[in-house]
């Protein structure tokens, strides 16, 4: 066996993909044990191997040279959006944990489901060949399906999980052939090798043939990250999947998506002569339509899960103008936006789990009295839309800040003030919200109980959002330096 085959086998034996599979694979022998007598065995299995993947995921340091035969790579980028997609699995599982058992008499199967959509998700992110990758997303993808679709007897999850489907089949289509065109055009499909076969004096002529399949993956990608024209998805998924879900597709799926465009749009097509003018200007119409829709959509909405899921959209466009930037202050504002909105968009949708419950409705007026029924709630879903909405001194409006200094710094000033004219609309619906939480009065005042595990998600989501805000420096000073260090390793 020779060292480069005994390399990759030690590799795949400590990567921390190697042990979210473990875990997946032992809660669902014990689902089918013993998992319906002592369904919260499943929970704090599916926890201790969630916490121990993110150890060696920190822990892993790949062998020298070639890991797997090219396919894999363990970098700074991977390990950070490993545990954006990590902590977002453990969000999930507080959220789930104590109403699972109302959805479905297997509780441990959506554990298992979950784990490996987060499995799918980290390997997107640690991918470095095309086909690997390919098959990452149609692992996510494929248990993101089955998570929407979860209400097994719900009409509306039906439904949601069917439009999922056939919107992600077309767009998967649509990806698979842009990598077809990219092989065609540079003879490999791994990514350190694609830059330099697009150099060769063979390339010539393959111009528009490679153009057209980073095109083409581009706009597969862009539905992975709910970018405005590919985002027609979002709002039926969003509406129609369990909360917690909800939650973790609107997390873990961009982190998922962001990885993969920073690994491929930073590190390979940016790096082929004359497109990075072309791939900027991409990304500036993304970003500008996406905060643009996204936000003015989200005004009408009467069903909190649909509003969220448009302003989750407009999100996913302020963190464009990050890619659009290409600099290290670019990706670094990406990395402290996805940190803030994970805890900001947990402590909403954990919420808003919590809340339907209790009355059995994600309409707004469910809203209503909020603030009488459970301050504490109220509390948490006050600071987390302010959050969101950019208000200082919360981490919203740093990661904001942080986004628009990145455009400002390359001369998108039409750009950045696209984003400041739209977050402004979203402060408007993001205190609709609030109005009915905190000033409209409900009939029923009677109180609304938090069980233990989405009471403590709460206190960390909320903390996250408040200590991220008031002091910065040191996630802010991380991200630089993570920036710095992924875009000096991509290139």
């Amino acid at each position: 066996m020779n060292a480069s085959l005994l390399d990759s086998l030690h590799a795949i034996l400590l990567s921390p993909e190697f042990y979210i599979l473990i875990t997946a694979i032992a809660v669902l022998i014990w689902e089918s044990v013993g998992g319906k007598e002592r369904p919260w065995v499943s929970s704090y299995l599916t926890l201790f191997g969630l916490f121990v993947t993110m150890l060696m995921s920190f822990g892993f340091k790949e062998p020298e040279g070639i890991t797997f035969f090219g396919t894999y790579t363990h970098d700074g980028l991977a390990q950070f959006m490993n545990a954006i997609i990590l902590i977002a699995s453990v969000f999930t599982v507080f959220a789930a944990s104590h109403f699972i058992g109302r959805w479905s008499k297997s509780p441990g199967t959506f554990y298992v489901i979950l784990l490996f959509a987060a499995f799918g998700m980290m390997l997107m992110a640690s991918a470095s060949e095309l086909i690997t990758l390919f098959v990452a997303v149609e692992t996510t993808t494929i248990a993101l399906y089955i998570l929407t679709a979860y209400f097994k007897d719900d009409r509306l999850s039906a439904e949601a999980s069917m439009k999922f489907i056939l919107i992600g089949t077309v767009f998967a289509t649509i990806m698979l052939f842009g990598m077809v065109l990219v092989y065609g055009a540079t003879g490999t499909t791994v990514l350190s090798e694609i830059t330099n076969a697009a150099a060769d004096s063979v390339f010539e002529g393959s111009e528009i043939l490679l153009l057209s399949g980073i095109i083409m993956i581009l706009v597969g990608l862009s539905f992975k990250i709910t970018a405005v024209p590919f985002h027609m998805w979002a709002p039926d998924a969003y509406t129609g999947a369990p909360t917690p879900v909800t939650a973790f597709l609107s997390v873990a799926s961009k982190a998922s998506g962001f990885a993969v465009i920073i690994r491929l749009y930073y590190g390979v097509f940016n790096q082929i002569a004359g497109l990075e003018p072309f791939l900027a200007n991409t990304f500036i119409i993304l970003a500008g339509m996406t905060m643009i829709l996204g936000n003015f959509l989200a005004l009408p909405q009467k069903n909190i899960k649909r509003l969220l899921a448009y302003s989750s959209i407009a999100q996913a466009g302020y963190m464009i103008i990050g890619l659009a930037a290409y600099s290290d202050v670019g990706i670094s504002a990406i990395l402290f936006y996805l940190t803030q909105y994970m805890f900001a968009n947990f402590g909403i949708f954990i919420v808003v789990t919590v809340v339907y419950n209790a009355v059995q409705s994600d309409d707004m007026s469910a809203y209503m009295g909020l603030s009488r029924r459970s301050p504490f709630l109220a509390l948490v879903l006050l600071i987390c839309l302010l959050s969101l909405a950019g208000i200082p001194p919360l981490a919203g409006f740093i990661g904001k800040v942080y986004l628009f200094a990145a455009g400002i710094d390359k001369g998108y000033y039409i750009l950045v003030t696209i984003g400041i004219l739209t977050s402004v609309v979203s402060v408007y619906y993001y205190l609709i919200v609030l109005k009915k939480a905190y000033i409209e009065k409900n009939a029923d005042v009677s109180p609304i109980a938090i069980p233990f595990g989405a009471k403590a998600s709460l206190w960390v989501a909320m903390l996250g959002v408040i200590l991220t805000g008031v002091f910065p420096n040191f996630v802010v000073n991380s991200a630089q330096v993570l920036g710095n260090f992924i875009l000096a390793n991509l290139k």
